[in-house]
């Protein structure tokens, strides 16, 4: 990457990029240059979209005489116009082909990266498009959030499957994107996207968030008694976290969303005025209309946001980023391993402590299908392990997951609480540390 050393600084600080390069972001782009086809499965945050915004610019560096075009293909289509002002307030001229865009805009600009859904992709109007007016300028086809390729996936795009026609149209190295993917969902990509193991060159960090304590209790199905500690702290005025309490079902939303809000009752406002805005429980699912997920996640984000207790299904998830979650719960066992590993990736993602705790009531164990997730209900082995070997994918060193497994002894002083390896990474293996000075209710704990 030496090669490229001086021009990406040259780029980083003509469009005021001031972020870290990381080494993972450079054997992404030095394989693009190279004109390889590259898998990356990285955590959120990581800084994935800054590999596609540099190889255009570096491209325009090394190859003076063309605007080079990224092609980024992705179905958050709610982010794509906060991706362009981005760009653009760093002098990147970007665009998205969005339903208001007119075949005149698209034709008129030369962008340095072009943001599409797959269902806009397809149409015919815009392959013609993109084939007439960016075929000599198309440099990298990125295919974001890719998880929604797989049929496998939770988040399954039936458009998105068909987004091999446009690789059809440009001989140019692709890029996957992704946070989430297991050896299926990898498979499944490769076989849509014809994508060959001995040639792609996969980038790969285990999903692992240190920073969340991982916590499972089998319980009772009386949400009054098991999460009393949520009412209690919202009734003393005392959460000062930020908590999200994920759901399997609609009815059950509304049955804990009630419940909270009947004990609370003028508590469940903040100040004199029983208004929505001024609510500090809220629910969100399916069917909660746009106004008010607008409204809620306006507020759930902010710093000071009044909504201290979010109770929500699987429909609070992509494309949504709050930095500042202290606290994940699941009432009952996830429907998926991925699906359980997404929403605790909810938690924490400032980097702050946080804690995820999963409540696997009987009638939850039994109707989940995933088998890792029974057995992490067994409680006989690291959690965290147990859920990140479902994400070594072909390619990937297990040496990191080896590295993870906690067996030694606790060796730290401990002068109050113990802060163990072990302690600090799950329940399971908090129960092993034999200190003395651990920490006997980590949820209650962490709480105080």
């Amino acid at each position: 990457m030496a090669l490229f050393e001086s021009e990406i600084l040259r780029i980083k600080s003509k469009y005021g990029l001031s972020v870290t390069f990381k080494l993972h972001q450079e054997a992404i782009i030095r394989h693009l240059i190279e004109r390889k086809d590259v898998f990356a499965l990285l955590p959120t945050g990581f800084g994935k979209s800054l590999t596609y915004i540099l190889v255009p610019l570096l491209l325009d560096e090394l190859y003076p005489g063309k605007v080079h075009t990224a092609v980024v293909v992705s179905p958050l289509k709610a982010l794509m116009p906060d991706q362009v002002q981005f760009l653009q307030s760093h002098g990147i001229k970007a665009m998205a082909i969005t339903e208001e865009t007119s075949v005149k805009e698209i034709r008129e600009n030369e962008v340095s990266v072009l943001y599409t859904s797959p269902e806009a992709a397809i149409l015919q109007k815009w392959m013609k498009i993109l084939k007439e007016q960016f075929k000599d300028n198309i440099c990298i086809l990125v295919f974001d959030e890719a998880h929604c390729i797989s049929s496998w996936g939770l988040d399954f795009r039936p458009g998105y499957r068909q987004v091999s026609v446009i690789q059809s149209l440009f001989d140019v190295p692709n890029l996957v994107l992704t946070a989430t993917a297991t050896k299926e969902i990898q498979r499944d990509i490769y076989d849509v996207l014809g994508f060959h193991r001995e040639t792609t060159f996969v980038v790969s960090d285990l999903p692992n968030r240190p920073n969340i304590f991982i916590d499972l209790k089998e319980c009772s199905e009386k949400y009054e008694t098991e999460l009393e500690w949520i009412l209690n702290l919202l009734l003393k005025w005392d959460t000062r976290h930020k908590i999200i309490v994920y759901v399997r079902s609609i009815n059950m939303c509304y049955q804990l969303y009630l419940w909270l809000v009947t004990r609370l009752m003028e508590k469940c406002f903040v100040g004199e005025e029983a208004g929505p805005s001024n609510r500090r429980v809220e629910m969100f699912h399916a069917n909660t209309d746009k106004e008010s997920k607008e409204r809620i996640i306006n507020q759930f984000v902010k710093e000071d946001g009044n909504i201290e207790v979010l109770i929500s299904t699987v429909a609070f998830g992509m494309g949504i980023d709050i930095p500042n979650i202290d606290i994940v719960v699941h009432w009952g066992l996830p429907s998926s391993c991925i699906s359980y590993w997404q929403e605790v990736g909810r938690c924490a993602r400032d980097g702050r402590k946080g804690y995820a705790v999963c409540y696997a009531f009987k009638r939850s164990q039994s109707s989940c299908k995933d088998d890792t997730l029974k057995e992490l209900a067994l409680l006989s082995k690291c959690l965290r392990c147990s859920v990140l070997s479902n994400f070594l994918l072909d390619g990937m060193d297990n040496q990191s997951l080896k590295m993870l497994e906690m067996t030694g002894e606790c060796s730290c002083v401990c002068d109050v609480v113990c802060s163990c390896d072990k302690c600090k990474c799950c329940i399971v293996c908090q129960n092993s540390c034999s200190c003395k000075s651990k920490v006997r209710e980590p949820l209650i704990s962490f709480l105080c």
